[in-house]
């Protein structure tokens, strides 16, 4: 007999009436960060105050695929974690229909959006570690399995699954057997395609395609990048995918994001810029958005904007660690404080600055050399330049307040939500003002809003709905805690599991019982 003892809890709070059906309408959120660009704006108005409705809590915390830096500090920087893009069960929600893939049990599961409860789940080989995609009731998603996958939205069967690397092969990360080419960066649906990126080692063959999102044919496959440069270009595909109407972004790790044309696949720009002079600070990571005809792509403590068709810098340098745009306005939260930008104001404001910061680098490294009056000359020059900094410190600043909530932002409608540890505030788009806030279980890095409802996903597996009040109250889910009947060795088991617990000290999780026959 093979046992799988399985720990989960959730709990339901009140229901709302929902729409049936699992094709987009104005009021899903059917990708990740809403839409291609991953710009984490949507219309959606959300009712205040916001109550409980259910609560899913994981069998286990999410499994991130990377352990991130040690915490070390470099020239007054703090080195962060930029691979992110799975520290968090991220949802999507279509309809009356919640979506989202798990690195605890290696499962897609839909669940209903009034009251958390399971409709179906979708095993797959590896853990997925991305949010899945939503199209035209369908669910694309690729797991750590090596697998692209589509299957219907309404019932969970499988449509098409395409192996996306040259053979079976797997190795051990992170204490687990998975493909040598997973999939990490979703599935990325539109305009009747569906892209996705297998492989994390350049030298040893990356993988981007585009198929058929209909029957997961190929319409073109790269698996040549890093060959073409004789190995040089360090592409790994990790992180959601980004699209324009002709090209196809691609995060890349810890390195900047690889553009290429959407109609062929062929490589525009793989751009690397000093993290000292043109780059800003340290750059590079799974976060990234598109707007104003640039790639913004997130690092430590700024995003840097790249020209979508060159990847060249000088647009703009974005304070910040997590960004949201909608209309003219961007939403930029630090680990200190919360503010909202006129973007095109504010960017020009960030290339002054950047320009002066360059000008001030380069002539302390002059001064290094220069001697007599020409010392005194350079030092006169420096001065002057630090005194134009303060004057740009505001320009583009419609509002700033203090915050804690760097985990996460998106904007819905006349609200800002941002997401923090142990906490999810809302903040009035005009002013800054707290419209509301609530407490949630772990760091809330994944925020979601549809059908009249907040999702927040945190680090501990959690996954938290928000909505307005209800007169009806759903009853909590009662799950089953022994499937099996009992017998007279029934004490045995019962004893020899609460041994294990005792002596491991794990009580989350899932547990494989082997020769119990």
């Amino acid at each position: 007999m093979m046992r799988r003892m399985m720990l989960g809890i959730l709990v339901c709070f009140s229901i709302v009436p929902a729409s049936i059906g699992t094709n987009a309408l104005a009021t899903d959120w059917p990708t990740y960060r809403f839409d291609r660009e991953r710009s984490g704006g949507t219309d959606e108005q959300l009712s205040l105050p916001l109550t409980n409705r259910w609560t899913i809590a994981a069998p286990a915390t999410p499994q991130t695929a990377w352990s991130g830096p040690d915490k070390r500090v470099i020239e007054g920087k703090h080195l962060r974690h930029r691979v992110t893009f799975d520290d968090a069960f991220h949802v999507t929600v279509v309809g009356n229909r919640v979506f989202y893939g798990s690195t605890a049990d290696h499962q897609v599961h839909c669940v209903d959006s009034a009251s958390g409860r399971e409709i179906w789940r979708f095993f797959t080989g590896g853990p997925v570690r991305l949010a899945p995609s939503i199209v035209n009731g369908r669910a694309y998603f690729g797991s750590d399995d090596g697998y692209a996958y589509c299957v219907d939205a309404k019932t969970g069967r499988e449509i098409w699954k395409l192996r996306a690397g040259p053979s079976e092969e797997a190795l051990l990360a992170r204490g687990e057997m998975i493909s040598r080419w997973p999939i990490r960066t979703g599935v990325l649906v539109d305009d009747g395609v569906a892209y996705f990126g297998a492989g994390i080692f350049p030298s040893e063959t990356v993988y981007v395609y585009a198929v058929s999102a209909n029957d997961g044919q190929i319409v073109w496959k790269r698996g040549n990048i890093s060959q073409e440069s004789a190995e040089r270009n360090d592409l790994s595909p990790q992180g959601y995918l980004l699209a324009s109407d002709d090209n196809l972004f691609v995060p890349s790790g810890r390195s900047l994001p690889a553009a290429m044309s959407r109609d062929e696949g062929r490589l525009i720009h793989k751009a690397t810029h000093g993290w000292r002079s043109t780059a800003g600070g340290v750059v590079g990571g799974s976060k990234a958005v598109l707007g104003d005809g640039q790639l913004y792509s997130g690092g430590d403590h700024h995003f840097l904007a790249l020209n979508q068709k060159t990847g060249g810098a000088g647009f703009a340098w974005l304070e910040g660690r997590q960004l949201a745009i909608a209309g003219e306005a961007a939403y930029l939260a630090t680990e200190k404080d919360l503010f909202r930008v006129d973007r095109l104001t504010y960017a020009q404001a960030t290339k002054a600055k950047h320009d002066l910061e360059m000008k001030i680098y380069s002539l302390n490294r002059n001064l290094r050399s220069a001697k007599g009056d020409k010392t005194d000359e350079i030092r006169q020059q420096i001065k002057d330049a630090q005194a134009k900094l303060p004057s740009l410190k505001d320009v583009g600043i419609v509002w700033r307040v203090p915050a804690s909530a760097s985990s996460a932002v998106i904007v819905a409608g006349n609200l800002v939500f941002a997401g923090g540890q142990d906490v999810v505030t809302a903040f009035n788009a005009e002013d800054g003002k707290v419209a509301w806030t609530a407490k949630v279980d772990g760091d809330a890095r994944g925020l979601a809003v549809a059908a009249g409802s907040l999702y927040v996903s945190t680090t501990t597996g959690a996954i938290h709905c928000f909505g307005g009040k209800s007169d009806s109250v759903a009853k909590a889910t009662k799950w089953v805690e022994n499937p099996f009947p009992q017998d007279a060795l029934t004490p045995v088991y019962a004893a020899a599991a609460q041994e294990i617990l005792a002596r491991t000290k794990v009580d989350r999780g899932f547990c494989l019982v082997l020769g119990s026959e």
